[in-house]
């Protein structure tokens, strides 16, 4: 839930694009998956200067690889007021994301490309071709 918050908070609530807020660097509080300590993980991307003050605050700080698998993985997909709809997908995984456009249905009578990333005019209805 942590993850989920902090991705919605960063683009929703803050206008971070979609990609950017889920490939920011990440933290953890807490246990996680067996670990017996309830530190504060942090990726080493964020800034020096931001751990300093979070550990001269007195968090018990721990610093983990960038893109560490330990904070999870992550997509989303949403649909923009005007119907386009934009994907993104997490560089600590091996997902992608992929959108298709249909013959028959469709916002504004024109068939949607498959692309990665944001796809405009997408529907329903016909299966995305394969990314390379």
């Amino acid at each position: 839930p942590q993850t989920q918050s902090a991705i919605f908070t960063r683009h929703v609530m803050f206008g971070q694009d979609l990609q950017q807020a889920i490939t920011a660097p990440r933290w953890l509080l807490g246990r996680t998956w067996g670990d017996e300590t309830m530190t504060l993980k942090l990726e080493s991307r964020f800034d020096a200067e931001l751990i300093a003050a979070l550990q001269d605050a007195g968090h018990n700080t721990e610093i983990v690889e960038p893109f560490s698998d330990l904070m999870g993985h992550a997509g989303a997909v949403l649909r923009h007021a005007d119907g386009a709809l934009e994907g993104a997908t997490d560089p600590r995984s091996d997902g992608g994301v992929a959108g298709g456009g249909a013959e028959d249905v469709d916002l504004d009578g024109v068939p949607g490309p498959v692309v990665q990333g944001r796809t405009q005019r997408a529907g329903v209805g016909r299966r995305p071709e394969r990314l390379q």
